[in-house]
């Protein structure tokens, strides 16, 4: 028996495969009893149904392995790629199942290179974050999909490689050494197959290895701006320019009712919001993140050096748990447990004086490597086009209705006394064009995309080890009430999050779910029957 790393969910399979080698994996699949289905997982991160299986569930920890190249011929994977890919990105990495995005910044970061951007947690498996189509909140770029040029699947009868569309990524005849002596290798240049196959829910065979794009490594300075008014939030969000478009992230570089002197300096890149409704009005914590500059770097050049000095925290949910229900100060309590999961780069205030400008390499620390013992929590994740309006009437998009409802919601259980027990927070990414990514936009440079991620505190008092874990009655309540709401039901859910209240997992939602059927099965064929799992057609996204 398995569980996910919340202990939410109980996985019982009547097999488990851990392969060591991609001959291993070959091996297995092969041998698979007439009939039985493979689920593929990484790190059972998934709050979901996704990761269900009663038949062969395969993990890949042991076959980890991150092979990295940059522009100036540093690497071992540099003399495998084209001359045609090197005039795309200044780096590669090929990471296999099983690899975590830890080892992944690492290998990078050796040769001045990093991801384009990253999720909530370097514990992740970097395929299975491709594979949920996990995002970062770097608003001009896309989720993780969008940086992998090239899969490799594995079923029983074959071997896949399948590349991005404009360009020949890695020559035929280095193929056979990157997958090593692949089993009936069919290589396919077409970009309907690899959006089918990015993000595949399992459908498409095992994903073995991954070619991911890199950039050059940066550094970033980080603010947090606290009790900015929710209401002035809202307001801003919902701003629109002459045009009658929606206003940029970067109106949050001064986020609203802040002074003007206080702008972080550097590339204005990323934004987060958490939302502290237990104040009165309630009010919103505004984390900005800035490429920093070469004097800030020079000011905290000896810390820089000492990376144990500007390390980030695990936000301690369980003592947030305790303290919301014991201190009758909620809204500190949001605003301590927002602290504890920022950098705690003293040194770095102390050099620059007392403005702190937390600067730090921006891929060095990702939360912790992996995910804290204890963590009572139940996350859901709601996916919006930034731009979406149910109400054509209404000036504000339905992620900003959804917003305000939220925060009303919490503030009517806390008059209650029955105050509900977690937190929300707000971040933009770009768009994909994988099928089934939450974020599928037919031009995803141009749509923007709201992530609302609401995670709820299990019951803490229930007894150590017991399974599973349930929300309390007052959060399951309210949760139920506010995703009742008419603009959650404009919103796809994040594949790995939980399905709360009335908002379900539904792939007819998705324009382009016809294609990814017909690309899946194109692929994969006669097996496909392996990888069919009750979740895909519980969620319709197989017939």
């Amino acid at each position: 028996m398995l569980t996910n790393w919340a202990e939410t969910l109980i996985i019982a399979p009547s097999e488990l495969i851990e392969p060591r080698t991609l001959t291993e994996l070959r091996l297995a699949l092969r041998g698979l009893l007439d009939g039985k289905q493979v689920r593929p997982v990484g790190q059972l991160y998934s709050f979901s149904d996704c990761i269900q299986t009663h038949d062969a569930l395969l993990r890949m920890p042991d076959m980890a392995e991150v092979r990295a190249g940059s522009r100036d011929e540093k690497g071992p994977l540099a003399p495998l790629l084209t001359s045609d890919a090197w005039s795309a990105h200044e780096g590669y990495a090929y990471v296999r199942g099983g690899t975590r995005i830890h080892q992944l910044c690492e290998e990078a970061r050796a040769l001045g290179l990093c991801p384009y951007t990253l999720g909530g947690s370097s514990g992740q498996t970097v395929i299975g974050a491709v594979s949920t189509s996990t995002h970062g909140a770097d608003f001009g770029l896309g989720p993780l999909p969008e940086f992998v040029v090239a899969l490799h699947l594995v079923t029983p009868s074959r071997d896949y490689w399948l590349e991005r569309r404009g360009r020949v990524w890695v020559d035929d005849d280095h193929l056979a050494e990157l997958l090593e002596d692949p089993h009936e290798l069919r290589i396919v240049r077409k970009q309907d197959s690899l959006d089918a196959a990015l993000v595949s829910l399992g459908a498409a065979g095992v994903v073995a290895g991954a070619l991911i794009a890199l950039r050059a490594s940066t550094w970033m300075n980080e603010r947090v701006f606290d009790r900015v008014g929710w209401s002035d939030v809202l307001a801003a969000l919902a701003d629109r320019d002459a045009a009658g478009q929606p206003v940029e992230p970067p109106a949050f570089r001064t986020p609203p009712g802040q002074p003007t002197d206080d702008v972080p300096p550097g590339n204005y890149r990323y934004l987060e919001i958490a939302l502290n409704a237990y104040d009165t009005p309630a009010t919103g914590i505004v984390v900005a993140r800035n490429q920093a500059t070469r004097s800030e770097i020079d000011a905290v050049a000896n810390a820089l050096r000492d990376p144990a000095r500007l390390e980030r925290s695990s936000p301690d949910l369980v003592g947030f748990a305790f303290a919301m229900n014991n201190d009758p100060d909620r809204a500190g309590a949001v605003r301590s447990l927002m602290r504890s999961s920022r950098l705690t780069g003293a040194a770095s205030q102390r050099a620059q004086g007392a403005k702190a400008k937390w600067v730090y390499w921006e891929m060095g620390s990702v939360l912790d490597v992996g995910i804290p013992d204890k963590v009572p929590v139940v996350a859901c994740e709601l996916v919006w086009n930034a731009a979406h309006r149910t109400e054509k009437d209404s000036k504000d998009p339905d992620y900003v209705r959804f917003l305000g409802a939220f925060a009303q919601q919490v503030q009517a259980s806390v008059l209650a006394d029955m105050p509900f027990l977690g937190t929300l927070t707000l971040r933009f990414s770009r768009g994909t064009t994988a099928h089934m990514g939450m974020q599928y936009s037919a031009s995803p440079m141009s749509d923007r995309f709201a992530h609302v991620e609401i995670s709820a505190l299990q019951d803490v008092k229930q007894a150590a080890g017991e399974m599973p874990r349930l929300l309390p009655d007052d959060n399951r309540a309210l949760l139920n009430a506010v995703l009742a709401h008419p603009a959650a039901a404009s919103a796809r859910l994040h594949w790995g999050q939980a399905q709360l209240g009335a908002t379900k997992f539904d792939a007819r939602i998705y324009p382009k779910v016809a294609v990814w059927r017909a690309r899946i099965a194109d692929l994969v064929g006669d097996d496909a029957a392996r990888f069919r799992s009750p979740f895909l057609s519980a969620i319709h996204a197989l017939p």
